[in-house]
């Protein structure tokens, strides 16, 4: 057990309604799909969130899903993000490095026109410590990206995540692409992942908020938002 972070005071689960995401939860239903919101409520939270959201979606994934992560450092080619991609392909196998070329720059948001070299990675893992990795605050910055949960066995999404990714996203693309797949989680920085679940059963997403809780020593909230 890891013992309660110092500023951790509970974790709330919410099943997310229309009234907080109005557009998107219609189209969610419209593909039976919900939206859960997992949130540490506390303060100072710099130091321990990525373990948590470690640990909540680790829990997620087991024993039958695989995360496939996309993620583009927004600060350029580094001494930095060279070391992430090394210790990332020595983590987690399936890791691919890629430079992001003039298009792909554009759609991010990137500047084509400055020298220098920017870096796409993608991998698939439910290992805890490869999320660890990618979730410590510390090590790089994650946050607002989207990516998505399915079988091991499945085709790598890379076109559908460079899109979430890359490109401003709306509430039909989303729900095709959870249409698509088991289901969706969106890393958000201080306000807990969303998890867009179709095949994926509300009482698996209690658990795995139940075990994390206990985890932290700390309680569980749950209600409908």
């Amino acid at each position: 057990m890891a013992g309660t972070p110092k500023g951790l005071d509970a974790i709330k689960l919410c099943r997310v309604q229309a009234k907080a995401y109005p557009q998107l939860v219609a189209e969610l239903e419209r593909v039976s799909a919900q939206l859960y919101s997992v949130t540490p409520i506390g303060k100072n939270v710099s130091e321990w969130i990525g373990k948590l959201y470690a640990s909540f979606l680790h829990r997620v994934t087991l024993p039958d899903y695989k995360l496939y992560i996309h993620y583009v450092p927004r600060t350029g080619y580094s001494q930095d993000h060279r070391r992430i991609a090394e210790r990332l392909v020595a983590f987690e196998p399936s890791t691919q490095v890629r430079v992001l070329d003039r298009s792909l720059r554009r759609k991010a948001g990137l500047p084509v026109w400055r020298p220098g070299t920017y870096l796409e990675l993608a991998l698939s893992t439910a290992r805890r410590d490869v999320l660890e990795f990618l979730l410590e605050e510390h090590i790089i910055y994650v946050t607002f990206l989207y990516w998505i949960l399915d079988p091991p066995q499945s085709t790598f999404p890379l076109e559908t995540l460079r899109r979430l990714n890359l490109e401003k996203d709306d509430p039909s693309y989303l729900a095709s692409v959870v249409q698509r797949h088991a289901g969706l989680v969106e890393i958000r920085e201080y306000h807990g992942p969303l998890v867009f679940a179709r095949m994926i059963p509300e009482d698996r997403i209690v658990r795995a908020a139940k075990e994390t809780a206990s985890e932290f020593a700390v309680p569980l909230e749950r209600w409908i938002d």
